[in-house]
């Protein structure tokens, strides 16, 4: 009666841990996802046929006005996909999320989303609405962590690149808050795009004579003859780093910081959002590393990086390479994703679909090799205690 017990018992314990499924598991089944943002309203349809099954869409909400019609009129005030310094779009909270809704098919997680509203604390006027759509759409909110409803997204809190240069402005209160996001809009522009709208630098040059001429030697002053110099100057200036002295790259992770974040979690699979430059750094990418291997199944690292940020790009291509491309999601520049691609020589940061089918038909047969192996084994078991 014993040894028949403790049968029931291998059995109970040998199909549960081989037919459930870790939670990210579930939601990323597949190699390396890339995030892709949608700032705009113009940007939706676009970014929803770049989406790949492996990826996550990003949705920039903020509380702003919808324009209804081609005269441009402001009809409504609610939530709307945009980011500072625009505060009108032509898609609402609401239309993306029933259009991802209709897109993802039933059978199958297709579309994936992030919602990072601006404010963060914005988030909870929206609640029913996000909790509504996630019993169908995987999603994912910044401040929100919840057994139910909408998932988490954590970001590691690290001082980073120019964080430090942004809040120095913003302390001084020299500048406007429209005028203060769209400088660093312009900064952004500069690095992502290599060049800068003409009408861009007009607003910047009468912009710096003003405080220049209110706020001669202030910290913003100096800031906005730096990007001023910058943005005249694009071509010329390949490789360069804006105020190089005044970024911080020296902050890493501990154990510490991620035991912290595990003690929040309670969504069924959290995203963790870390910058490069913290990422690479060799103590925190080991620290990661072990924190993935006991807690994959409900932690997604999402690694980002800022066009302006200062980062090693090898150093970054080293460390994408030892913690696994598969294990993160990605939300790179254009041009740092075009810097690892030519040191690899290949475009080691996409795989194409037929590869990704061919992985994902090879786990599912070695997974049903694997429960046949285990069912032979049992049956053996059996048959010989019965002898």
């Amino acid at each position: 009666m014993r040894v028949t017990n403790g049968l029931i018992s291998i059995l109970v314990f040998v199909f549960h841990s081989a037919n459930v499924e870790a939670s990210c598991d579930k939601y990323f089944p597949y190699a390396l996802g890339e995030v892709r943002t949608v700032a705009s309203g113009t940007q939706f349809e676009q970014k929803i046929r770049q989406v790949q099954v492996e990826d996550v869409i990003e949705l920039r909400v903020l509380n702003g006005t919808q324009f209804l019609n081609l005269g441009g009129n402001v009809e409504t005030f609610e939530a709307v996909i945009a980011e500072p310094p625009e505060t009108s779009s032509q898609v609402t909270l609401l239309q993306a999320l029933t259009k991802l809704n209709q897109t993802s098919s039933p059978s199958s997680v297709n579309i994936k989303a992030l919602i990072q509203f601006q404010p963060k604390s914005l988030s909870s006027s929206y609640l029913h609405v996000l909790q509504q759509f996630s019993q169908n759409l995987p999603l994912w909110v910044s401040g929100e962590n919840a057994k139910t409803g909408p998932m988490s997204v954590i970001e590691l809190q690290k001082t980073y690149g120019l964080d430090d240069v942004f809040r120095r402005i913003q302390a001084e209160n020299i500048l406007l808050q429209y005028d203060f996001y769209r400088i660093r809009s312009i900064l952004h522009e500069a690095f992502a795009n290599e060049e800068v709208d003409e009408s861009q630098k007009v607003y910047l040059k009468r912009k710096y004579k003003t405080i220049k001429r209110t706020h001669m030697n202030s910290f913003t002053e100096l800031f906005m003859n730096n990007l001023l110099h910058l943005v005249n100057n694009l071509k010329e200036m390949s490789g360069f780093q804006f105020l190089p002295d005044l970024q911080k790259v020296d902050e890493s992770c501990t154990k510490q910081d991620l035991d912290e974040i595990l003690k929040t979690m309670e969504s069924e699979c959290t995203i963790l959002k870390i910058r490069a430059g913290v990422f690479l750094k060799s103590d925190c990418l080991s620290t990661l590393n072990q924190f993935l291997n006991e807690h994959s199944s409900k932690i997604k690292p999402l690694i980002y990086a800022l066009p302006y940020d200062a980062v090693p790009i090898k150093d970054l291509a080293t460390a994408l390479n030892a913690i696994g491309q598969e294990n993160v999601l990605l939300d790179l520049p254009n041009i740092f994703k075009q810097k690892i691609n030519a040191l690899s020589g290949f475009t080691a940061l996409e795989e194409s679909q037929e590869n990704i089918q061919s992985d994902f038909t090879t786990e599912n047969s070695a997974a049903y090799n694997l429960n046949l192996n285990l069912l032979n084994v049992l049956v053996m078991l059996v048959v010989k205690i019965a002898i």
